[in-house]
């Protein structure tokens, strides 16, 4: 990995599904590789496609913490979301990682937070509302 930054690699680049080399050390549990892109500039709070930080990555992996405290050293957002309203602490508690769930809590993770995704709850509202316009203009037309 080394030779390849040195040679000019791009530390952040992306896969199709939004991953990046950081996201794969995390899942991984390469520590020194996350450390390594880190001090190399890797954006820590880079997200993929599904809104996943490698801070998720780390978390959903209950090998280890040590990636995901390298993550954390290097100010990585806690208490992110992913575009299922999951923090890293949701997948860590997930996936029954007891170390990775003290580290996080440790480290300031919020224990309850409200989904990012509302979006459900916004169109019932909408056709709930559609649906009474309709009935008044039924009613009430001659």
């Amino acid at each position: 990995v080394e030779q390849l930054l040195e040679r000019g690699a791009d530390v952040d680049v992306q896969d199709s599904g939004g991953t990046t080399p950081l996201h794969n050390a995390a899942i991984s549990n390469a520590s020194e590789v996350a450390e390594l892109l880190l001090n190399r500039g890797a954006d820590v709070n880079v997200q993929d496609v599904v809104g996943n930080t490698p801070l998720h990555n780390a978390a959903s992996n209950n090998a280890s913490s040590e990636a995901a405290e390298v993550l954390l050293d290097h100010g990585v957002d806690v208490n992110v979301q992913n575009n299922d309203g999951n923090t890293p602490l949701d997948l860590a508690r997930r996936g029954d990682a007891s170390e990775t769930v003290e580290l996080l809590l440790d480290r300031g993770a919020i224990t309850s937070t409200q989904p990012k995704n509302r979006r459900v709850g916004v169109i019932l509202g909408v056709i709930i509302l559609l649906f009474l316009c309709f009935m008044i203009f039924v009613l009430f037309s001659p």
